[in-house]
């Protein structure tokens, strides 16, 4: 059975979980920035979707000295 839908005669709203960051493998808390959202795509089209906390991402992604790299909203 599905998750019941707000006004079909359900007044609650469905809990969103982002489960666990690919990073740190800690529960995600929809919070400021978190959660991220990383998506990979491959050269022939194939694509997967991770979530992290932006933290975690800010943490591993590379940064040069003239900020290219650097998250801009985050």
């Amino acid at each position: 059975m599905g998750t019941p839908i707000k006004g079909m005669g359900n007044p609650e709203v469905p809990k969103v979980d982002f489960g666990p960051c690919c990073f740190c493998n800690r529960e995600i808390e929809h919070t400021g920035a978190d959660p991220c959202t990383v998506t990979v795509e491959t050269g022939d089209g194939r694509w997967q979707v991770w979530r992290c906390h932006a933290s975690c991402f800010r943490e591993r992604v590379f940064s040069r000295e003239d900020g290219m790299f650097d998250p801009a909203h985050f």
